[in-house]
């Protein structure tokens, strides 16, 4: 199990955290960078796994069991209420608490993200989910992505 030191961990936090630089990692085979672009108002960090972020990756599940690999490492993944608080409460105004809860109103499910909203977040998920995480230069980076399999990079 190789990974970055305490001291490297701190740079590589504080350098997710810089709006205009990228790092370049490799996790378990996987080729992995994170950029920080402004969404709306907001700053967030985006993963691109192998140079890509697919639209896959996206989205809400019932069970954590359909998860993929990529999606369990890499991805933000936050469980939901299916339903907002106020259209529960309307239906259980309506109908009542056990027929809302036969309605399924109380459901929740998993949303999936490859962006996430912190880089200390986002370093510790990578630290828990990844054996084997090594620091790339940018130049060690684009040859890694050349020689990957045309299959696998799209």
């Amino acid at each position: 199990m190789s990974q970055p030191s305490k001291e490297q961990w701190v740079e590589i936090t504080e350098q997710m955290d810089s709006l205009y630089s990228s790092v370049f990692l490799r996790c378990d085979g996987y080729l992995l960078v994170t950029r920080m672009r402004r969404k709306k108002n907001k700053l967030e960090i985006n993963t691109y796994i192998n140079s890509f972020i697919k639209g896959e990756w996206f989205g809400s599940y019932e069970t954590d069991d359909e998860l993929s690999d990529i999606q369990r490492r890499f991805c933000r993944v936050s469980k939901r209420n299916l339903y907002t608080r106020k259209s529960i409460s309307d239906s259980e105004k309506v109908f009542g608490k056990r027929e809302s809860k036969k309605m399924g109103l109380y459901k929740k499910v998993f949303f999936v993200s490859p962006c996430w909203g912190s880089a200390k977040r986002l370093v510790s998920h990578l630290k828990k989910h990844n054996q084997n995480i090594e620091v790339l230069t940018h130049e060690e980076y684009t040859q890694a992505i050349e020689a990957l399999p045309k299959e696998d990079a799209a």
